[in-house]
């Protein structure tokens, strides 16, 4: 065994240990009975490890398990803490193996931007949190939430690499939004089968997993445009009709708005004649979700969509008369007013607002924000601010030139279409729903930026003959 070797071992046993301890520290001073869950990850890590699987079945393997962290409540939930453990232990190993072989990180502006955000300014972050006196629970959950950032280089190096690593990641996109709404489609059924007044179910919302929906349906409609057969045109509309049929359960006005306007870029980017193509497609998918609504819901039907029609006119009147909307505006200002005092560094995480709730009549003070631009500047200052809106814009950007590109496989293509689109959709919906400061959501817009920022080097590798 060669001393790289041993040093990757010993590096690995070193932080499984200690992440294992860190956990059942935890576990028994909160009382959980979710302890199982450490064995249970352990011989499952072990057994992963043992059968010694490629970089990229590494990969799709703790994508895959993500599902787990998402839509998660409060307090410790045994499924997350697997979710968890797969997580950290797959990027202590990266890392720890990108350290070991020096491979590089750095390839684009946008891989510069992104190793500042996470080497630099999340620290500085942390540091300034502690110096302004965080909330202990709001500071944990901004670490938390941050994590998944750091799946921005792995992500990346397997789009770069080659097709299977763009598609793997595309897959676990999807694979996210199915999951939530299968999750969503599941509370339908649990609030029709309980409901007492027919106004329980016109108002019913689901709002688990907007982000990964998105994501869902634009992929999906991507990967239309290059289907070529039969079966994979079946697929991919069926999942289209899925994505679209969960994404209007929501009843989120916001997300609604915004894949629109992924829609609209999707079809200002796409060849010609894929235009067409998508158009005709949406309405299939959008034919298919409604006769497997009415075949599931038959009674209920009319009383889901008179729900979803009031939510939707009232679009032109939110931003003035939705509380919830203006309450948010609200507390934007409070939080400006702060960053206008402290512009440049920041407050750090943890680190709380204090203004009037419209909605509960009354001072609050709590560190989440729902918009995600301001909250990022509030926590890590506008140099934070300005790198992640750099790697975000130049995934997206260049993940639109890299669709384009002959050189690679229609894959490929539409991989880097789907993402760059769910991407100008996000941009919009980040105004109103913060993704920097829930998990799930970071995890989402992570991979994105990754797969596109990944294809986009693989297509300049190409065109320089590399």
């Amino acid at each position: 065994m060669d001393r790289l070797a041993i040093a990757l071992a010993v590096s690995g046993v070193v932080l499984i240990g200690a992440l294992v301890l860190a956990v059942v520290v935890l576990l028994v001073a909160d009382g959980s009975l979710a302890a199982w869950a450490v064995p249970v990850s352990l011989i499952a890590g072990l057994g992963l490890a043992l059968s010694r699987p490629s970089p990229l079945v590494q990969l799709g393997a703790v994508l895959g398990s993500a599902a787990l962290l998402v839509g998660g409540g409060q307090g410790l939930v045994a499924t997350e803490i697997l979710g968890g453990v797969a997580l950290v232990g797959y990027l202590g190993a990266w890392y720890t193996n990108a350290w070991a072989r020096r491979l590089p990180l750095v390839a684009s502006v946008p891989d510069t931007a992104a190793a500042l955000w996470l080497f630099g300014f999340v620290p500085l972050a942390i540091v300034a949190g502690v110096v302004h006196g965080p909330d202990a629970y709001d500071f944990r959950a901004d670490l938390l939430a941050t994590l998944p950032f750091a799946l921005y280089f792995p992500v990346k190096d397997a789009a770069a690499r080659s097709d299977r690593g763009a598609v793997v990641v595309a897959i676990a996109l999807a694979w996210l939004g199915a999951f939530s709404a299968v999750s969503n489609g599941l509370a339908l059924r649990a609030v029709v089968a309980s409901a007492d007044a027919a106004w329980e179910i016109a108002d019913a919302r689901f709002i688990m997993g907007e982000t990964s929906i998105t994501a869902g349906l634009l992929l999906s409609l991507a990967a239309l445009t290059v289907a070529r057969t039969l079966s994979t045109r079946a697929i991919c509309i069926g999942a289209t009709g899925a994505f679209l049929a969960a994404l209007v359960l929501t009843r989120s006005r916001g997300f609604w708005v915004s894949a629109a306007l992924g829609l609209g870029f999707l079809w200002l980017i796409a060849p010609g004649k894929a235009r067409l193509q998508i158009a005709g497609y949406l309405v299939l998918g959008l034919v298919g979700a409604g006769a497997v609504a009415f075949a599931l819901f038959p009674e209920e039907l009319a009383l889901l969509a008179d729900g979803t029609i009031r939510r939707f006119v009232t679009l032109s009147t939110a931003t003035t008369q939705d509380i919830s909307l203006v309450n948010r505006f609200a507390e934007t200002a409070a939080a400006w007013e702060r960053i206008r005092v402290n512009p440049v560094l920041g407050y750090g995480f943890g680190v709380q607002v204090t203004r009037y709730d419209m909605v509960s009549y009354g001072t609050q003070t709590w560190a989440f924000l729902h918009n995600g631009y301001v909250a990022l500047w509030f926590k890590t200052g506008i140099f934070g601010l300005l790198a992640m809106l750099t790697v975000w814009v130049g995934g997206l950007v260049r993940g639109a030139l890299a669709s384009r590109a002959a050189s690679l496989s229609p894959a490929s293509r539409a991989a880097a279409l789907g993402a760059s689109a769910t991407l100008v959709a996000l941009s919009l919906a980040s105004v109103t729903s913060n993704p920097f400061s829930i998990l799930d959501q970071m995890l989402v817009v992570t991979l994105l930026m990754g797969i596109t920022n990944g294809i986009a080097d693989r297509a300049a590798a190409s065109a320089r003959g590399v």
